[in-house]
């Protein structure tokens, strides 16, 4: 990447975030805040760590409102910007460990391991694509530059959103060069559901393409983390994260922030649906969109398209959904113009995607929402990359430079 000059504006636009992640201050790291505090509760108060039946996002247990507003900035307004703990028991023994640092260090590592899992995944994709052409690493030092907006809303937030980016940008079909690089990939995505449990629904490519063993790392990872949650907090945590889980689920239609397809219906701008109407052409709209991506997704040869466009309809379905969780889309479209038979051709993809976002990104940072609009992204780009992988020869029936170099990332 340094080598050429459009690397190394890449580079130095990576040091930027990492500089960033460490100088921004830490109490405004607003969904790392519930991480430390889960952290710390789970050994002192644990039945405080999830939300109760009549909870919900923002409507936290007193004992964990209370810690919060304590680390939150003071100029912050801590009834609107404290929010729950709604990851998974095995995500508990990490976030015990991180919070025994403190705050002030704990927020800090969660920011720059979400600017690290986002440069990670940069690298990752500039080697998938930089050589595919003379004008590549041009475009790709655009679309990082472009990329940044939605990135610094990860890192600034403390969000562990960067890590589906990493694990989407990986890919999985290099995955069978090397053992130590199975268990890599492997383990990333176990930790990608255990900080987000929704991502666990991409696990279903594994199974069609026979990946055992990278299954059996995964679960043998998720298995022992879970069982340490457990021990730490209690059996009951199960129970506990069952329960919140289904309270914040109840609100996800009204909630502003939200792009699933409910609060896209809901909160069309200047034509306002009831609740009640949304959600049940939003269930009609799901299952149709599962059904016709379960039937394009078989159609896919190539392991790496198959993962992306897997990542991408999850956009599309997921009943809570985050304007950056759009990081994603920029994975899951980066992978699927190199894994397409003229990655050349469809470059300018990627920072179009980007342009088209700003707006979005820009809103999101000011404390906007238009779910409509992201969900609308999300939908246009997971049929875009669909089109474009689904007519792409499977990995291996193609012997070019520039797959056989991606492969082996």
């Amino acid at each position: 990447m340094q080598r050429s000059p459009a690397g190394r504006v890449t580079l130095a636009i990576l040091v930027v975030w990492f500089v960033l992640a460490l100088v921004l201050p830490t109490g405004t790291a607003q969904d790392a805040v519930p991480l430390v505090v889960a952290g710390e509760l789970v050994r002192s108060d644990p039945d405080a760590v999830y939300v109760g039946a009549d909870g919900g996002l923002g409507r936290l247990q007193e004992p964990f409102h209370d810690r919060s507003c304590e680390i939150l900035a003071d100029d912050l307004d801590c009834e609107r910007y404290a929010v729950a703990f709604v990851s998974p028991p095995q995500a508990l023994p990490l976030v015990a460990a991180l919070s025994t640092l403190g705050p002030e260090i704990a927020l800090r590592l969660l920011r720059l391991a979400a600017a690290g899992a986002l440069a990670f995944g940069v690298v990752v994709l500039w080697r998938r694509l930089a050589g595919v052409s003379a004008r590549a690493p041009s475009i790709m030092a655009a679309t990082t530059l472009l990329f940044t907006p939605l990135a610094l809303i990860s890192i600034d937030l403390g969000q562990t959103t960067p890590l589906l980016f990493a694990s989407a940008a990986r890919g999985v079909g290099a995955v069978d060069q090397r053992g130590s690089t199975r268990v890599f990939a492997a383990l990333l995505w176990s930790l990608t559901v255990a900080m987000k449990a929704v991502s666990a629904a991409v696990g279903i490519v594994l199974l069609l393409q026979r990946r055992f063993a990278f299954l059996g790392v995964a679960a043998a990872a998720l298995v022992v983390s879970g069982l340490l949650g457990l021990a730490i907090g209690g059996p009951v945590m199960v129970e506990r994260f069952v329960e919140g889980s289904s309270a914040v689920s109840a609100q996800t239609t009204v909630n502003p922030y939200n792009g699933s397809v409910e609060a896209a219906i809901h909160q069309v701008p200047f034509v306002p649906v009831p609740v009640e109407t949304a959600e049940i052409a939003g269930l009609v709209i799901r299952v149709g969109a599962l059904l016709l991506g379960g039937w394009g997704l078989v159609r896919i040869k190539d392991p790496d398209a198959q993962w992306a466009f897997a990542w991408s309809l999850l956009l599309v379905v997921a009943p809570l959904v985050w304007w950056h969780y759009s990081v994603v889309l920029v994975a899951a479209l980066a992978v699927a113009v190199s894994r397409s038979s003229d990655p050349d051709r469809w470059l300018p993809a990627l920072p179009l995607l980007l342009l088209v976002g700003l707006p979005l990104s820009i809103a999101n940072g000011r404390g906007w929402g238009i779910p409509s609009a992201q969900w609308a992204v999300a939908l246009a780009t997971t049929a875009f990359i669909w089109w474009l992988v689904a007519a792409s020869p499977a990995a291996g029936d193609v012997d070019s430079p520039e797959r056989s170099a991606s492969d082996t990332t």
